[in-house]
């Protein structure tokens, strides 16, 4: 199977079912927090089925950095400097539209702008952002132990890391919780999906699609088979480092990578603006679209779709602009 199509700016190949991955990403994360009708059902159905969309942002990374070669202080100024401008400035703005809109002291002001460094200030969104720079401060660790690693060492971890994922489950019916006493504490939370990310893609760990997407469509019915049945469901269950949200993630992660696609101008373009989309749509979303329709059936289709085509132009304006590279992470 043929994915690397054509060279990117580094000179190498470039690998145009990650940039496929990217926008399928951030069309779930758009989806996701677009919608603005219905009852716990509807909502809790499609949240569900665009979970995967963040934790797919997480594994394209693994897939492009955990092979890096470069030395520790030349990669986090490089990916640092990308991620942490955009999130500044989105936050400054975020945290003025919150004021706007409700007014606080001059006190709780200073505590939210002394919080930015350890917590996202403004709209809850920007999580990502902040565990994306955890993530990169690992990386130079994680990637001198994968150079080195494995295979069979690689998976072991990842099978540590899905032992973890099950915890909300486990708990239910066992005497247990996820705290620093846990011998799998440390093996729980987002950087499995960046692992992960690596391993399908540089150690080209896959299965054929005619097991991928019968998994898939069962891991998928599985929480509306278990809510018919009578089960009680909580959000904890299917959150982001939840088992089954990981499933769903890494079938669909692999599910793509089986995608043939040639590398064109369109899909790189659009596949760079993601970020920006991602720091914007919320506020085109809820402070904009939210309050100038009505909520109906035809707004959860309608309303995400122009969602999306907004935060794409303004992050393609911003990215053709000499600031670019400061607000949304890239010049186009």
């Amino acid at each position: 199977m043929q994915y690397l199509t054509t060279e990117n700016r580094g000179g190498g190949l470039r690998d145009a079912t990650l940039d496929l991955i990217r926008i399928v990403a951030i069309s779930l994360v758009v989806l996701q927090h677009s919608v603005n009708y219905g009852g716990t059902i509807l909502l809790g159905t499609i949240s569900y089925l665009c979970v995967p969309g963040a934790p797919l942002f997480f594994m394209v990374s693994g897939a492009l950095l955990l092979d890096n070669e470069m030395p520790t202080k030349e990669f986090l100024s490089k990916r640092l400097t990308k991620v942490l401008f955009p999130t500044l400035i989105w936050t400054a703005f975020y945290l003025i539209v919150s004021w706007l809109k409700s007014p606080v002291s001059l006190g709780e002001a200073l505590r939210q702008v002394l919080s930015i460094p350890f917590e996202p200030q403004g709209t809850g969104v920007l999580w990502f952002m902040y565990v994306l720079v955890g993530l990169y401060l690992l990386t130079p660790i994680l990637s001198r132990w994968l150079e080195r690693a494995a295979t069979k060492e690689i998976a072991l971890y990842l099978s540590l890391w899905l032992i973890a994922m099950c915890y909300p489950w486990l708990k239910k019916v066992l005497d247990i919780s996820l705290d620093e006493g846990s011998p799998f504490y440390y093996f729980a939370g987002y950087v499995g999906y960046y692992v992960s990310g690596y391993f399908i893609a540089k150690r080209e760990f896959t299965l054929p699609l005619m097991f991928l997407v019968p998994l898939m469509l069962m891991v998928v019915a599985m929480p509306f088979i278990m809510k018919l049945s009578g089960m009680t469901l909580i959000f904890d269950d299917f959150y982001y480092t939840g088992i089954y949200s990981a499933m769903y993630t890494v079938l669909l992660f692999m599910i793509l990578r089986h995608v043939r696609i040639g590398s064109t101008k369109t899909l790189t373009t659009i596949s760079s603006l993601v970020f920006g989309v991602y720091l914007v749509h919320i506020f085109i979303a809820r402070e904009v679209l939210w309050k100038i329709t009505t909520p109906s059936m035809l707004s959860v289709v309608i309303i995400p779709i122009v969602v999306f085509a907004a935060s794409l132009a303004v992050s393609w304006c911003f990215a053709k602009s000499p600031v670019g590279k400061w607000v949304v992470g890239v010049r186009v």
